[in-house]
């Protein structure tokens, strides 16, 4: 059982690496994975004041207030102007913590707010 489990992990791997020599070839994943290391790269290199559970809560607080259920026209507009402001203090002020080369949760959430 354990060789037939080994066996299928050798078997996986070897597809997995041939899938990935494949994309590595079109120069539409090429210009994708150029762009996903920039950006993470521009996100590590930050280091601001505030986390990104902070601009994470501040965001969801906003559209939650001003554009949930209840909105009205003023509401959307505060949060109109709100959110152009908020973005770029996201990009002048967050602070991801970790490294970009394995899982990092701060990064991936940084990715989600963005």
């Amino acid at each position: 059982m354990r060789n037939t489990i080994a066996l299928q992990r050798i078997k996986y791997e070897k597809e997995l690496n041939d899938m990935n020599r494949k994309l590595e070839q079109y120069a539409e994943f090429k210009k994708a994975e150029k762009e996903i290391a920039a950006r993470t790269k521009k996100l590590l290199s930050i280091n601001g004041g505030r986390s990104v559970t902070s601009f994470h809560r501040e965001l969801g607080k906003l559209l939650w207030d001003k554009c949930g259920m209840t909105r009205r026209e003023p509401g959307l507009q505060a949060a109109l102007k709100r959110i152009p402001e908020l973005r770029e203090e996201f990009w002048a002020n967050v602070k991801v913590t970790g490294e970009g080369d394995n899982l990092n949760q701060d990064l991936e959430a940084a990715g989600r707010v963005v």
